[in-house]
């Protein structure tokens, strides 16, 4: 069954039937205060009704879980992408409508992956009108400097999505500093991840032109371990 479109909003992320899912807490209030933005009906009053409709379903292998709402409520599931050792990133130009909250109008974002695509990279990284760095096509992004700390793009002031495992990223305790960054952080950058909720976090090997040390950044991400959470 193909996805919903048009007016609406949505969430995604993996049921294992074996282990709690990750952040569903997260997920339930990001997806409440979309619908509520755009005056759609929310269909579970609390994150436990919400647990309790997905735990009912028949699930026997891990899964990704895609929760949509319009003017009615639509649950589907598909396989877990392969993994990823590392991505390729092109940069984009353009302003994404409502870009702080996860709706399904996403022509321009389905057009500029196809196009970075055909250039044999794996997603786009998009730039704002105003020159500042956003995100990806479904990830947010986390630049690594010299000095170890970490930069990314603050929602609220770059226009990108605040992300469940971004979230998780700044709740671990680790130095991060959220604004707004134009393309120059990418000369002083050392290395790059991105996350999402289904495949957590992915190196950066490329932007543009410009490489990164995979390796470096993988020697990082034993610090970022999510825990689960209800």
């Amino acid at each position: 069954m193909p996805y919903p479109d048009g007016l609406g909003v949505f969430t995604t992320f993996v049921v294992s039937p074996d282990k709690p899912i990750l952040y569903l807490s997260d997920h339930y209030e990001r997806l409440k205060r979309d619908a509520a933005f755009f005056n759609l009906a929310m269909p579970w009053s609390n994150v436990a009704s919400m647990r309790k409709t997905i735990e009912s379903l028949p699930i026997r292998t891990p899964v990704v879980m895609r929760i949509s709402l319009t003017d009615k409520t639509w649950v589907h599931l598909r396989s877990l992408p392969a993994p990823k050792a590392s991505v390729k990133l092109a940069t984009v130009q353009y302003d994404r409508q409502f870009p702080q909250h996860k709706h399904m109008s996403r022509i321009a974002e389905d057009y500029f992956l196809r196009q970075v695509q055909a250039q044999h990279f794996d997603d786009f990284l998009r730039l704002s009108s105003a020159g500042y760095i956003t995100e990806t096509a479904y990830c947010n992004i986390f630049f690594v400097l010299p000095d170890s700390r970490l930069y990314t793009p603050c929602p609220q002031q770059a226009g990108c999505l605040p992300g469940i495992a971004r979230k998780a990223i700044l709740n671990q305790g680790i130095p991060v500093e959220e604004g707004c960054f134009s393309t120059d952080i990418l000369s002083e950058a050392v290395g790059a991840f991105v996350t999402n909720a289904v495949r957590g976090i992915v190196p950066v090997s490329q932007i543009d032109d410009q490489m990164f040390d995979v390796e470096w950044v993988q020697s990082l991400l034993g610090r970022f371990a999510p825990s689960p959470q209800p």
